[in-house]
């Protein structure tokens, strides 16, 4: 087994370092030991490629995230070598943890503060939300055409529509941004009161607000 002088170095080892497989294998952590052994197996037997992410422990015990590609050379259609591309992906693993992290807690945020979410792509004029806001509104998923925005101004109270859409074309304008309150109308008939917020996160060329 020889490695490059990089991957020495990632591993945190001298660059003339020259390991066994067993020792390579063994700076992987515990629980993706078991997952390396058995994809170079597989590639030993049948000379199938395969690409892994998994967790390393350096030589300075510094733990980073690999991801490591092998491919097979085969003679007479029997794997022969294993070459194989190490890279460091710490950093991407760790913005994905990160923001895997702060959805769950803008999620349990919101859930235990009762606040629903809503995005409005106003180039395409439709209209997402989550279901904490089918709740606000009295109605299902299932019984909505809940992508249209008209769906949700035609459930505003009537007093309130032009302030809700004067607030509106003011954030889209870049004015201020979108801060209203107003009462909904269930069609059981009574009225709730809502406070709604956003900002607008995209423009083209123009100026023009896109979502």
């Amino acid at each position: 087994m020889s490695w490059s002088a990089e991957t020495a170095r990632l591993y945190g080892l001298e660059p003339s370092h020259r390991p066994t497989l067993e020792e390579g294998i063994s700076f992987y952590a515990p629980e993706a030991r078991p997952l390396v052994l058995a994809a170079v197996e597989k590639s030993r037997v049948d000379g199938q490629a395969w690409e892994l992410e998994v967790p390393l422990l350096r030589a300075d015990g510094r733990r980073i995230w690999a991801r490591v590609v092998a491919s097979v050379e085969l003679a007479e259609g029997k794997p022969v070598r294993l070459v194989g591309a190490f890279q460091d992906v710490t950093a991407r693993v760790n913005e994905q943890r990160a923001l895997q992290e702060a959805k769950t807690r803008f999620a349990l945020a919101t859930e235990g503060g009762g606040i629903a979410i809503w995005d409005w792509d106003i180039s395409k004029d439709t209209f997402t939300v989550d279901d904490r806001l089918f709740e606000l509104y009295g109605v299902t998923p299932e019984t909505v055409d809940h992508s249209d925005l008209g769906f949700w101004v035609r459930r505003l109270h009537p007093d309130d529509r032009s302030g809700v859409q004067q607030a509106l074309q003011a954030c889209m304008d870049g004015i201020r941004a979108y801060n209203a309150e107003f009462r909904v109308v269930w069609d059981d008939g009574s009225i709730r009161y809502l406070k709604a917020t956003g900002q607008v996160v995209l423009r083209d060329e123009a100026g023009r607000a896109c979502a």
